[in-house]
């Protein structure tokens, strides 16, 4: 049963929740692009340059707050797209480059490349939700006001990404110090 794009009720409603996922993620990865940009440009394949590495980190926590603090975020997760065709075109780069790992940075660039069709398939909807919103004059409809309730991580997330800054972080020939292991289950 396909339905129609005029009738987007639920749909505007999981845009929403997914730009505020792309805004986690941003900031997720903009920390870890920001404090460890060695170890993030190895785990992508590209070593070096750890001061490239550090702006994008900048710009991804920047537009992860747009996102999440924006009434309409979507022209912030248009910005998120533009600095994925960014990323994009410095993987590229280093594709061609003679010191570069070509599958850790075809996996990147794979990842990079979802994640922003990710987000203009978010805005596409959320522009349309938008659009409908408003009437010939520009001017909001009379209606419910769309959910723009703030949001936050849900439970467990930052042990996940502990966990997982952890296996990307910890080279496999040290051990992680004790306060940084996972505790045993109770």
């Amino acid at each position: 049963m396909t339905r129609s794009v005029n009738r987007l009720p639920q749909g505007g409603a999981a845009a929403r929740q997914i730009g505020r996922g792309l805004g986690w993620l941003s900031i997720c990865l903009g920390t870890a692009e920001l404090l460890a940009p060695r170890a993030m440009a190895r785990v992508a394949g590209v070593p070096g340059h750890p001061g490239v590495v550090r702006r994008y980190g900048v710009r991804e926590i920047t537009t992860g707050i747009g996102i999440l603090a924006a009434r309409n975020p979507s022209p912030w997760i248009w910005g998120r797209a533009g600095g994925a065709a960014l990323d994009a075109g410095t993987l590229a780069l280093a594709l061609a480059g003679r010191q570069s790992d070509r599958s850790r940075i075809a996996r990147s660039l794979a990842l990079v490349t979802s994640v922003a069709a990710l987000g203009l398939a978010c805005t596409a909807v959320l522009d349309h939700d938008r659009a409908r919103q408003l009437d010939d004059n520009g001017a909001h409809r009379a209606g419910p006001e769309p959910d723009d309730r703030r949001s936050s991580p849900p439970r467990g997330f930052w042990t996940a990404a502990a966990r997982v800054a952890l296996d990307v972080l910890a080279p496999p020939d040290k051990p992680t110090p004790a306060p940084l292991r996972p505790s045993a289950p109770a």
